[in-house]
């Protein structure tokens, strides 16, 4: 139920961009997009203060949402857009619970209002997000999620042809593998 691309799962539209402040090698913008329901999301682009941008990278992030931008990575020459997931943080909505134990099974009785299918279609949305905003990274997108981010990651991944690139870590799925092959040009 997540794949149906002629629902609109797939579309998405940037409503916002503002700077945000960070004391490293990154500059950083607060996105804000609307994806799958009209349903607002949020997150941060970094991108290299120095060199070319070559690539490009999105993080899920863990149960409990993220208050800000993550650095925990190193890849030089890398665009990375980190969202929040719809209900946490700057994708918060009062219709939309922020506590993990809740988040994971709102809407479950139905298809059509499971808000994992939003997760997965913000996560989609995302590299086009990413590529609109970032156009010198093309093709070349790749993943990275863990707990929570590697359970969307395992959702959405699967169906998309664009990711050439994934690492996904989820305690929650029998997944744990770490793969780097960016689609060279």
């Amino acid at each position: 139920f997540f794949f149906q691309a002629e629902d609109g799962i797939r579309d998405y539209k940037v409503t916002g961009v503002q700077t945000c402040a960070l004391p490293i090698w990154y500059d950083c913008k607060e996105i804000y997009f609307d994806s799958f329901g009209n349903i607002r999301n949020g997150g941060w682009l970094l991108t290299p203060r120095e060199g070319e941008i070559k690539q490009g990278m999105i993080g899920g992030h863990g149960y409990g949402g993220r208050q800000g931008p993550g650095l925990n990575f190193d890849l030089p020459h890398t665009a990375w857009f980190q969202p929040s997931a719809p209900g946490f943080h700057i994708s918060a909505r009062s219709d939309l619970p922020n506590a993990p134990a809740f988040h994971v099974i709102h809407g479950i009785a139905s298809c059509e209002t499971y808000i994992i299918r939003a997760c997965v279609a913000a996560m989609w949305s995302s590299v086009s997000v990413l590529k609109e905003l970032v156009p010198q990274v093309g093709d070349r997108t790749g993943y990275t999620g863990e707990s929570f981010g590697g359970g969307l990651g395992a959702l959405a991944l699967p169906w998309d042809s664009d990711r050439k690139s994934t690492r996904l870590n989820s305690s929650h799925l029998v997944i744990s593998y770490a793969v780097f092959c960016l689609k060279k040009k």
